[in-house]
């Protein structure tokens, strides 16, 4: 059982999970959105984390697989580290109908008209640590992620980035725009047609 579990007990219900509309933050023109990590599976190199939340009266859920481990992307001169870069680092998968209904919240939030169903099969994408210290998810803390979905693509073929931040000691998963321009391709890499 992962730490979070054991903090918070396998209660999976939506009691305590949060609405995921209600980041805490406003930032204009971002659909910015916040997740309950309610458990958590520490391999030797990757951690794989269960976030949670409600939209409206529906259960939404993803899971994510991290590098356990990783360089500072930044540098104390501000440089980028360009070994902080882990191509297909980022597993992100399908928790069944819980996802269908996180990927339809989504391109509700951004405003992307349709029904959608989550990809059956993990979604791979580039992921760099933007903080300045090591990063190690053995510790609690707040640690700052930014995702490249189809980094060989441009932006018509399906390229996005997105912002991924956990936060250990409140056990949140934030997920941050990081351009708007890239929802529908978003939307798309998630369900499995980008």
């Amino acid at each position: 059982m992962g730490f979070i579990s054991s903090l918070f007990g396998k209660n999976n219900g939506s009691n305590n999970l949060m609405n995921i509309t209600d980041t805490g933050e406003e930032d204009e023109g971002f659909s910015d959105i916040a997740l309950n990590l309610t458990d958590s599976k520490f391999g030797s190199d990757v951690c794989t984390l269960l976030a949670k939340g409600m939209y409206g009266n529906k259960m939404v859920a993803v899971s994510l697989t991290i590098p356990l481990k990783m360089e500072e992307g930044i540098n104390s001169a501000g440089q980028i580290n360009t070994n902080a870069f882990k191509t297909n680092g980022l597993q992100i998968r399908s928790t069944g109908a819980e996802s269908d209904n996180f990927i339809n919240a989504l391109g509700e939030l951004y405003g992307i008209n349709g029904t959608f169903t989550f990809a059956r099969d993990t979604v791979s994408a580039t992921i760099f640590s933007l903080n300045t210290e090591k990063c190690d998810l053995n510790k609690k803390g707040y640690y700052k992620f930014k995702v490249f979905f189809n980094d060989q693509e441009d932006r018509e073929n399906g390229y996005a980035e997105l912002f991924i931040n956990t936060d250990l000691t409140k056990n949140v998963l934030e997920i941050r725009e990081k351009d708007n321009e890239y929802r529908k391709n978003i939307i798309q890499a998630l369900s499995g047609n980008g």
